[in-house]
């Protein structure tokens, strides 16, 4: 997260849910089976529920997948879970308290709320969690080796990714 933080889109350049069911009830129509909700974060949606009843609904479709940063995940996981949600990656990049405060530019305890909802996916038996780790060079780089026993431990998958270049993140 960028020390001056994002600009959001506003409310009107976003697909309102009836405009997504619609889209996506055409994509099912033509064979697609699996649709992720991505963002931005889609945990800010408040009508995430109701947009994956709506994607549960759609004959055909056979996965639906999110990707989210996981603050604000675990309370609304077991609707989500009963409304299809197939699979989960969660963006976490460090398992240490005071770094993951540095890189997301939330509380340290926001470690904690991720590490939650982890445990939440999984005992709620949702049937693919993925950790996306984006790995930096003298950031969590000495980490890799935590997160792939955590994958080991807790029979999820680890995704290394490489640190992209954007503007303002310093890339080099």
């Amino acid at each position: 997260m960028p020390a001056d933080g994002v600009e959001l889109s506003p409310a009107k350049h976003l697909l309102t849910t009836p405009e997504i069911l619609r889209l996506a009830g055409l994509f099912v129509n033509e064979g697609v089976t699996k649709i992720r909700l991505t963002g931005g974060e889609p945990t800010l949606r408040r009508d995430l529920i109701d947009l994956m009843a709506g994607l549960h609904a759609l004959p055909g479709l056979q996965e639906i997948c999110i990707t989210s940063n996981g603050l604000a995940l675990h309370r609304k996981l077991p609707l989500m879970a009963q409304h299809g949600l197939t699979s989960l990656n969660l963006s976490l990049d460090t398992l240490v308290p005071a770094k993951f405060a540095l890189l997301t530019r939330r509380p340290e305890q926001g470690l904690s709320a991720v590490l939650r909802a982890l445990e939440t996916a999984k005992s709620l038996g949702i049937p693919r969690i993925k950790l996306n780790v984006v790995v930096m060079r003298g950031v969590n780089d000495d980490e890799v080796v935590d997160f792939v026993h955590l994958a080991r431990d807790h029979a999820i998958q680890v995704r290394f990714l490489e640190y992209m270049p954007f503007g303002g993140n310093r890339w080099q």
